[in-house]
């Protein structure tokens, strides 16, 4: 891969975690201090917004690791391959909890007549489960081609 397409997938992820960051500290509080969020319980919101932004975070954290492997030429590499078992388990992590927060969801869409609300929250989940599964598919690949790596040089 050239240098020029990591680089360009570091920026967006930088920005994406800047963006993250700056709702989690800014955009949320501010949220939780208008009246927009009505008669919702603002412990909920902020544990069902924080708590999931850990393992987004970490994520991708982990994918510019994994694009530092691939600029260094080592993501034929364990360390490539436990990166992307990390952002695995991250995506099952989110799904994870918003699964588990979605009978809330769904209470909190019923109470205000916001379905849309629930179809956000299902949109969250079935989106990290996909992640989940495309990492786990070339977390997959990855280890059988670094398996195939070693078996070449101790054959060489």
């Amino acid at each position: 891969m050239r240098l020029s397409s990591t680089l360009f997938l570091k920026f967006v992820l930088l920005v994406i975690g800047v963006a993250e960051l700056a709702f989690l500290t800014i955009g949320l509080p501010m949220l939780i201090g208008s009246e927009l969020l009505g008669d919702f319980d603002y412990g909920v919101v902020l544990i069902g917004l924080y708590f999931p932004a850990i393992p987004f975070l970490g994520g991708l954290y982990l994918a510019y690791k994994l694009l530092n492997y691939i600029e260094k030429n080592q993501v034929f590499s364990d360390k490539a391959v436990m990166a992307l078992k990390q952002i695995k388990l991250s995506a099952f992590v989110i799904s994870g909890i918003f699964l588990a927060g979605s009978p809330y969801f769904y209470y909190l869409a019923e109470k205000d007549d916001a379905p849309g609300l629930l179809a956000m929250v299902l949109i969250v989940i079935f989106a990290s489960a996909c992640v989940a599964t495309a990492a786990a598919v070339f977390q997959s690949l990855l280890q059988k081609a670094v398996e195939i790596k070693s078996e070449n040089d101790l054959t060489v």
